[in-house]
């Protein structure tokens, strides 16, 4: 098999993970994600929604490990930080969550500094709304 049809399949794997998350079928959401990860487990975006699938099934140590790989692989990516405050937020760990939140806010001005090298800072009061 070609490296463009194992992305393709690994592609058709997470849109079939997606149409699952979206149904609600988280637990047939993860099969997809880790069929997907078999082809390509390095891949990010799979990673990270098979992270909050695994939260909505309440398997939050293994939803944490999951994003943390996500910033193992890819130290700027800003989104995972938001998975893992809204993971955290679940658990009731709200300093964690805070931490989480305020890694995204850092990590998503850096990138709009290297569009826009005058943006301001974020905001570092007031923390983030949890949600319970």
């Amino acid at each position: 098999m070609s490296n463009e049809e194992r992305t393709a399949q690994a592609m058709s794997h997470y849109i079939e993970g997606i149409k699952a998350f979206g149904a609600g079928d988280h637990a047939a959401a993860v099969e997809h994600y880790d069929r997907a990860l078999e082809i390509d487990p390095d891949n990010t975006e799979v990673l990270n929604a098979k992270s909050m699938s695994l939260m909505n099934l309440e398997r939050f140590d293994e939803a944490i490990a999951v994003g943390q790989r996500v910033v193992e692989l890819d130290p700027d990516d800003a989104m995972i930080h938001t998975s893992l405050s809204i993971i955290y937020q679940r658990m009731g760990k709200i300093d964690e969550a805070e931490a989480e939140a305020a890694h995204h806010r850092l990590k998503s001005w850096r990138q709009e500094l290297k569009r826009n090298p005058g943006a301001p800072p974020p905001p570092e009061a007031g923390g983030i709304n949890v949600i319970q």
